[in-house]
């Protein structure tokens, strides 16, 4: 697989998932309906916290503040509280600009910076390279907090079943 084809349908899908949320009150970001952990203001901001791992590793900047990984890194527990979260605008003000540059970066970088060790030794068994890191966050991250905020919508009542 050439990395372009997932570089094509990873720029693609910041609209689509823009629009998913573009009806979404502000207020309602943070509700956990029918169990639904993973609400639209902590997957945002999860997803922009993603970004700055990346290009971390590309040589570039997300554009998350670095105390958002605090409440929205992996591993940590979404809360209802809307308080505990940046407002919407700021949360999809962060999540252009990092998949905007997660774009760029990946666009610019050599096969020989892609084929380089994953530097966090922890996470190295599963992203052997940094290359497995962009192929995993281009194709099956940022889809995978898509669809479950499809999911949140519909349980919240904000979309048909």
């Amino acid at each position: 697989m050439q990395i372009d084809h997932a570089l094509h349908f990873f720029a693609g899908a910041q609209q689509q998932f823009e629009q998913l949320l573009a009806d979404v009150p502000d207020e309602r970001w943070a509700e956990q309906p029918a169990g639904i952990r993973n609400h639209p203001a902590w997957t945002v901001g999860h997803l922009c916290v993603g970004h700055n791992l990346v290009l971390s590793m590309l040589g570039g900047e997300g554009a998350a503040p670095a105390e958002w990984a605090e409440t929205m890194d992996y591993g940590t527990m979404p809360v209802g509280d809307r308080a505990a979260y940046p407002d919407g605008s700021t949360l999809l003000d962060a999540y252009r600009q990092g998949h905007d540059a997660l774009v760029a970066a990946v666009e610019s970088t050599t096969a020989g910076a892609l084929a380089a060790e994953m530097p966090i030794e922890a996470y190295r068994s599963f992203f052997p390279t940094i290359g497995h890191v962009v192929s995993y966050f281009l194709l099956t991250h940022e889809p995978t907090h898509f669809g479950q905020v499809v999911a949140w919508k519909r349980a919240a009542g904000l979309m048909p079943a």
